[in-house]
């Protein structure tokens, strides 16, 4: 099965493809082992790069029926309508029907500012860790409590990695935006430090 491209992410089923496939699959180079440790990029094959502690996957969310209404033709057909990102109408209640549940986290980051909006800090967040069995179950208990649906605004996934042999560190973010007529804007940022 083919890696997709950061172009591809058009829905949130491709998304989930993306992270799996493309992420997962770069990061924990040796799929044969469930519990393989995370090396950084397949292709390397000395093994230079790693990834360093913990990726975070943070995701923003907007509150049912603000910035929003529904015309009288599609009332009956929807229960709710999912407006534009503001931080006024950011979502930060649990998600999910039964433990352990997706929870809301603020932090004292800076704000994102983004092509469809400016993101604050903070959001629903899940880390994925040193092998591909724990980050595989990490997606698949975030796909159960829906942390990707209608609702999402903004996803952010993190990485960061060390080239021993050069002695440099990156800080990777994946950018995913979603308009609420469901159109994806996607980036992605690597930042090379000494």
């Amino acid at each position: 099965m083919d890696r997709p491209h950061i172009d591809a992410v058009r829905s949130i089923d491709n998304l989930y493809t993306y992270i799996n496939r493309t992420i997962f699959d770069g990061i924990y180079i040796d799929e044969k082992m469930a519990n393989s440790t995370a090396k950084f990029l397949p292709l390397d094959i000395k093994n230079y790069n790693v990834m360093l502690g913990r990726g975070r996957i943070r995701t923003l969310r907007v509150i049912p029926n603000m910035g929003c209404q529904l015309s009288p033709q599609y009332r009956a057909k929807f229960a709710n309508c999912y407006g534009p990102y503001d931080q006024n109408n950011e979502a930060s209640e649990s998600l999910g029907a039964k433990p352990p549940m997706v929870t809301y986290t603020t932090s004292d980051n800076v704000d994102y500012e983004g092509e469809v909006a400016t993101y604050s800090p903070n959001g629903y967040m899940e880390t994925f860790g040193q092998n591909k069995t724990e980050a595989l179950e990490m997606l698949t208990r975030v796909r159960m409590q829906e942390m990707f649906d209608v609702a999402t605004r903004a996803v952010f996934i993190d990485i960061n990695v060390a080239n021993t042999n050069l002695q440099f560190y990156g800080a990777i973010k994946i950018v995913f935006e979603v308009s609420p007529a469901g159109k994806f804007k996607n980036r992605l940022h690597f930042t090379v430090l000494t």
